[in-house]
């Protein structure tokens, strides 16, 4: 299917989940058609639980209504971010449609937090829900609301800025995440030619995304503000629901990941160093083969890596295997890597039809294969979740988003021999637990970073890369960027959710952590284990965090204590 010319497949998405309160022909797209739903909501009289609880499932319809046309036309924005007609549509529903109903669905939460209102949610379903609202709510602010649609407009200027780089290389015009296939390659001089064809290229475009940067920083600084909040950091951590840890947390996490984890990565890559014959590695020495090999190619076409994985998916459980297969049959993905896509992976949750939609940027390396695991956890997510009634419970915390995810890999790692056989195997299981370790180490180094940078709100662009240089070289240690440091200083800048969620990192740092103890369980009895992460998948946003984590089977800790006997096991199995 050629996603990049428009198609017609969210008009043919079955209807699993009928309407039950709006006609099933409103169009939810225009914000006229609301008003009359909207004004009866805000006015409705509510003396008991069971009209409290109607009230709150028509809400609950109209958001995924309304919610679901901005998905759709955000995903078909995001398979292609260069067509204009795409971003003008997204844009359109952002002002006519987004802007004016979350001003009045802000009025309907202050309803349902009046406390009169809000006693009747006791004992009931809602009464999470409220509990967390009542926690992470500000002050109603309409400025809020349009900084925050302004911000995702800003998004879109990186994604064409990044997504529409191509730069001549090797003989074609090649996009950044082509460029990165060579980064595997045996041949030394050819990696660092790529290495620095894409990073002159990424210093070429630095300005532009530092004035960018610095247009959203301040944006957020005054959202904060607005919401009677001193800082950016604090601000975020409310909006991304953080009610069990805190900023002190996250850094005692970083102190836990550099005590425990950074030695055994050091040892790993100590190992590549002397096997290639390098006094230091350079940043193009970090990932071909160290003997020399060719890179592993686990697929030869999109077909052939969708497949693949629908046979990993069947080995580790034969109903996640039907619903990754449910999600090829019905389209929902667009995998393949052009010229104006928005770079990344990801999977988009259309909250009506309570399905997903995944979008990758694959070129054939084994990342890949890592990445549609990856994105169909949190595609299958999607799907079980989609069994929660109510909206919101629709979507789980990111930290355990992650987790199913990162488990997806590792567990999908179990069943290589689907894709691979003999030394390519043993290798391909090896590479996947060496990825998951330097990602660690990635994330906790970017975590860190954001943590610096929005500590001082007079930071300027050099700022920021004096403070990625110096996150570098304490999680880094291993890679020599000397000569290279124009470079390194910019590197933060490919990291898109330093632009479009700030502090979402920490949560892969934990969601690591859980699935190595996930995969530790799964090898000893691997049913119980998969039938804890559904059960849990299940729930959504339903229940606290640490429930979730002790549904799925592991304790919501990622002290040094938890953390050092997992690497040891991980260490052991790479060597």
């Amino acid at each position: 299917m050629d996603f990049s010319t428009g198609h017609d497949i969210f008009n043919r998405l079955p209807c699993d989940y009928p309407r039950r309160y709006l006609p099933g022909n409103l169009d939810a797209g225009v914000f006229e058609n609301l008003r009359s739903y909207l004004d009866s909501l805000l006015n409705a009289e509510i003396r008991n639980k069971e009209e409290f609880d109607e009230w709150m499932a028509k809400i609950s319809e109209l958001k995924a209504a309304v919610y679901e046309v901005y998905t759709r036309r955000r995903i078909l924005a995001t398979i292609d971010a260069s067509d204009n007609d795409r971003r003008l549509k997204q844009n359109e529903t952002l002002d006519t449609l987004i802007a004016p109903f979350e001003n009045i669905t802000d009025r309907l939460t202050e309803k349902m937090l009046n406390p009169t209102v809000a006693g009747f949610a006791k004992g009931g379903p809602y009464a999470f829900y409220l509990d967390i609202r009542r926690k992470n709510t500000g002050p109603v602010s309409p400025e809020n609301n349009r900084l925050d649609l302004e911000l995702i407009q800003r998004m879109q200027v990186y994604d064409r800025t990044v997504g529409s780089v191509t730069i001549p290389f090797d003989g074609s015009e090649q996009t950044f995440q082509m460029l990165v296939r060579y980064s595997e390659l045996p041949d030394r001089r050819l990696r660092e030619s790529a290495f620095r064809a894409q990073w002159d290229r990424r210093v070429a475009i630095a300005p532009e995304l530092d004035t960018l940067f610095d247009e959203m920083f301040d944006m957020r600084l005054r959202m904060a503000r607005n919401a009677g909040i001193r800082n950016v950091t604090e601000y975020q951590f409310r909006a991304l629901g953080r009610n069990e840890y805190g900023p002190v947390d996250c850094l005692r996490l970083h102190d836990a990941v550099e005590q425990v984890v950074l030695p055994a990565v050091q040892r790993l890559y100590d190992r590549r160093r002397r096997a290639l014959g390098l006094e230091t590695l350079k940043p193009w020495d970090l990932h071909s083969d160290p003997k020399g090999r060719p890179p592993l190619k686990p697929f030869s076409d999109i077909d052939s890596l969708v497949k693949g994985c629908s046979r990993i998916f069947h080995r580790i459980d034969n109903e996640l295997g039907r619903q990754f297969d449910r999600i090829r049959q019905l389209g929902l993905m667009d995998l393949e890597n052009r010229p104006g896509k928005t770079p990344g992976a990801s999977s988009k949750t259309l909250p009506e039809s309570r399905l997903p939609f995944i979008i990758m940027n694959a070129t054939g390396t084994f990342e890949d294969l890592i990445l549609l695991l990856h994105e169909s956890g949190h595609a299958l997510h999607t799907m079980a979740r989609g069994k929660q009634g109510f909206y919101n419970y629709r979507y789980s915390p990111l930290e355990f988003d992650e987790t199913i995810s990162y488990s997806m890999e590792l567990l999908g790692s179990l069943f290589f021999d689907e894709i691979f056989s003999g030394r390519d195997l043993e290798r391909a299981r090896r590479e996947i637990l060496q990825y998951a370790l330097t990602r660690l180490m990635l994330h906790t180094m970017g975590d860190a970073f954001q943590h610096e940078i929005y500590a001082h709100a007079d930071h300027i662009p050099s700022g920021r890369g004096d403070t990625w240089v110096r996150a570098a070289a304490r999680f880094e240690p291993y890679v020599d960027w000397s000569g290279l440091e124009s470079y390194n200083r910019v590197r933060w800048q490919a990291q898109r959710n330093f632009f479009f969620a700030p502090f979402y990192f920490i949560e892969y740092v934990m969601a690591r952590i859980a699935a190595f103890q996930i995969m530790r369980t799964a090898r000893k009895d691997l049913t119980s284990t998969v039938n804890g992460l559904r059960a849990a998948m299940t729930l959504g946003g339903s229940r606290p965090l640490p429930e979730l984590f002790r549904t799925a089977g592991i304790p919501f800790d990622f002290s040094a204590q938890v953390i050092h006997p997992l690497i040891d096991t991980l260490e052991a199995s790479i060597a």
